[in-house]
């Protein structure tokens, strides 16, 4: 009898909450085509007691409280309530400090990052000992030396597996990520109709307003709007008590796809561009959300956004472009004729950024010869 294959991540891998929605998605797909049969329901909402003392503690002892996350107490701790379910099971991993050391079994890993690269490019070893971070990474690397495999969502995170911690290129893979968009509800909806060209506007989907760039993209609305065009940036996301007040700033606030997805796609639908230009992008689920509703996007070639964005689809520019160059881009892209190119080969793209092709793709890599 084959053994289960099951879906691990820091949360209960089946709820639609966890980590943005991807092992929620990911499970629906990989269900459909009986890849993957379920996920690991763990809970560390249960420990929150736990890490207020262990923050304590650290404080005490080295001056820095922070980074419960990548301790074995914690590990230890949030295993134990999912071992039983996973004893005798195939796991496929979100997180690469899970299952922690001596779980046993067949273990492969589907990471957007490494540790090494949250550490030191989005900023978080700043709120972590050096000793835990160091003995962090230790165990990362023990963990991908005994690994099957190792998939990520982008190369930009495959590098770093390969660079960083010495792994073979033959067992790391790369499959980019779906859009996070529920497929049955969506073919259920009318296509939206294309945004009247009466207004340039530039869609943002994120709640990470400023690390994903939307300060910089009103700069690009400024820049636009000195050029005699018309513009709008329509955020998605944060609340407008959140964000700065600004005249061409459209905040529509928090949009539940999972029970408002009509209003959502309408939303983003409205856009002629999703824009993303990060300063850290592990991979960008906004530019996929975007191009499976057939919308063409622009962003910075930062971390996993390069896997997104092709020259066909949309405009991956230079980091540190100025705003007065990324509008020209902008208005450029936005010509008569140009537009709708970018627009056909978006809507022509459509399929290739949904769960079930990534799921068809880890099915091609776990059926080939190792």
């Amino acid at each position: 009898m084959t053994a289960a294959r099951l879906l691990v991540a820091v949360g209960d891998a089946e709820a639609a909450g966890t980590w943005s929605g991807i092992p929620h998605h990911l499970l629906a797909a990989g269900r459909r085509s009986g890849f993957l049969q379920g996920g690991l329901g763990l809970e560390p909402g249960r420990l929150r007691l736990d890490r207020a003392a262990w923050n304590a503690w650290r404080l005490l002892r080295s001056g820095r409280p922070g980074g419960y996350q990548y301790s074995p107490r914690f590990l230890r701790r949030l295993w134990a309530g999912g071992a039983a379910a996973a004893a005798g099971a195939e796991l496929l991993s979100h997180f690469p400090l899970l299952p922690p050391p001596g779980a046993g079994g067949r273990v492969s890993f589907y990471i957007d990052a490494t540790l090494r690269q949250n550490f030191d490019d989005y900023g978080l070893g700043e709120r972590v000992h050096p000793e835990l971070r160091d003995d962090a990474l230790r165990r990362e690397r023990e963990q991908y030396a005994r690994a099957e495999r190792v998939v990520c969502m982008s190369r930009w995170a495959a590098a770093s597996v390969v660079r960083d911690y010495g792994v073979p290129a033959s067992k790391v893979f790369v499959v980019r990520a779906g859009a996070n968009l529920d497929e049955a509800a969506l073919s259920r909806l009318p296509p939206p109709p294309p945004p009247e060209r009466d207004v340039l506007r530039l869609g943002f989907v994120g709640k990470d307003w400023r690390r994903k760039g939307l300060p910089f993209l009103l700069e690009v609305a400024d820049a636009i709007a000195a050029r005699r065009q018309a513009v709008e940036v329509i955020a998605v996301g944060p609340s407008a008590e959140e964000l700065p007040p600004h005249p061409l700033l459209r905040p529509l606030g928090f949009l539940d796809k999972r029970g408002g997805l009509a209003h959502f796609v309408a939303a983003i639908s409205s856009a002629h561009f999703g824009c993303l230009f990060s300063s850290a992008e592990a991979l960008g689920i906004s530019t996929l959300e975007f191009l499976r509703l057939g919308i063409p996007v622009a962003g910075f070639e930062v971390g996993g956004i390069s896997d997104c964005i092709t020259a066909d689809v949309g405009l991956l520019l230079r980091a540190g472009t100025g705003a007065a160059d990324v509008a020209g881009a902008l208005l450029d892209a936005f010509a008569p004729g140009r537009y709708e190119a970018f627009r056909a080969a978006a809507r022509a793209h459509a399929t290739e950024v949904t769960w079930d092709r990534a799921v068809a793709e880890l099915e091609a890599i776990w059926g080939a010869p190792r």
